[in-house]
């Protein structure tokens, strides 16, 4: 989002950013949910039930918050 603010407009970089961030959020949720049906059909006998379902669900969104929340420095220390 930085390249269309400097070199076209600012607000083309604010719409590449909420367009990237809406993209990011639509996706993870999605991957979240793919991730918790394939444990289901993957799991022995009847399934993992609601509870295991909501639980992987969280899980996974849980782990995601804590890897974002993990800033990445490059450069200086």
């Amino acid at each position: 989002m930085d390249f269309p603010h400097t070199f076209i407009d600012p607000a083309l970089g604010f719409a590449t950013g909420i367009t990237y961030w809406l993209s990011q959020c639509l996706s993870m949720a999605t991957i979240t949910t793919s991730a918790a049906r394939a444990a289901d059909d993957f799991s022995d006998g009847g399934g993992v039930g609601n509870k295991g379902i909501v639980a992987i669900i969280v899980g996974l969104y849980i782990i995601t918050l804590l890897s974002n929340l993990c800033g990445v420095k490059v450069g200086e220390f």
